[in-house]
């Protein structure tokens, strides 16, 4: 028992301020037009405000700031396999030939449908 460290109430309550403050700015960011910066900057500054909850909620929920070097580079690299994990995915989805949507409505049939009913499937 003597390697844990005891958090105290007052730092959870600047970790809810916090989260809530970096909520509020993930809420006005997606409001805010993407003309101002463009897409990419609204994209980048989504993105910046994420890493900052996550850092919040690792450090202080998981109590990662508390313990040894080892298991912050444990999660150091988790957190960059997960990286890793959604650029490969998001490489995977864009280098796909097909962008068309999966599911078609009144005046946009699903893609291929077309094809099998001028065969006279």
């Amino acid at each position: 028992m003597s390697g844990h460290s005891i958090v105290q109430p007052s730092t959870y309550v600047k970790t809810l301020f916090i989260l809530m403050f970096l909520m509020t700015a993930t809420i006005v960011a997606a409001k805010w037009d993407a003309m101002h910066f463009g897409v990419v900057w609204n994209l980048l500054i989504a993105l910046a405000i994420a890493g900052g909850k996550v850092y919040f909620i690792m450090t202080n929920f998981m109590h990662v700031g508390h313990q040894s070097s080892l298991v912050k580079v444990f999660a150091l690299c988790a957190f960059i396999f997960l990286i890793i994990m959604f650029v490969l995915t998001f490489n995977d989805y864009v280098s796909r030939g097909w962008h068309a949507p999966l599911v078609g409505g009144p005046d946009m049939p699903l893609a291929g449908v077309e094809a099998s009913h001028a065969e006279g499937h």
